[in-house]
C-alpha cells in the first residue's frame, strides 16, 4: 500500500489521506478527516505492518498524529498533547528498535 496527500476532482473535499493498492489498483481516500471543503494537509506518512501513522489536522483538535489500517475503518487520532487547544508541530514520526516515535513541539497561540 501506498499512502499520500491527495485531492479529489470535486468541491466536498479538501486534501486528506488516500491509499493506493499497485495490486488491486485501487486508489481511494483513507477517511475525510476535515469533513467538507476544509483540508487536513497529511503529511508524515509512516507504514509499520498492518498500520500507517502520519500527522494531519482535522479542524478542531490542530495537528495531531493519526494511526489508520489501510481500509481506514480503526483510523483513530493518538492522544500525544493536551486537549486543551494546542496543535503540534510533528517533525517526524519514525521507529527505533521496535517502538514508533514522534518528535513534536506543542503550538500555543
Amino acid at each position: 500500500m501506498e499512502y499520500f496527500n491527495g485531492i479529489a476532482q470535486d468541491d466536498e473535499h479538501g486534501r486528506e489521506p488516500w491509499v493506493y493498492d499497485p495490486n488491486g489498483r485501487d486508489c481511494r481516500i483513507l477517511k475525510d478527516l476535515c469533513p467538507g471543503p476544509c483540508a487536513s494537509n497529511p503529511d508524515l506518512f509512516l507504514s509499520v505492518g498492518e498500520w500507517v501513522y502520519f500527522s494531519a489536522d482535522d479542524g478542531i483538535h490542530g495537528r495531531r498524529v493519526w494511526r489508520s489500517s489501510a481500509s481506514g475503518d480503526n483510523i483513530k487520532m493518538l492522544n500525544l498533547a493536551p486537549d486543551d487547544g494546542a496543535g503540534l508541530n510533528v517533525v517526524q514520526i519514525f521507529t527505533l528498535l521496535g517502538r514508533i516515535y514522534c518528535y513534536a513541539c506543542l503550538l500555543y497561540t
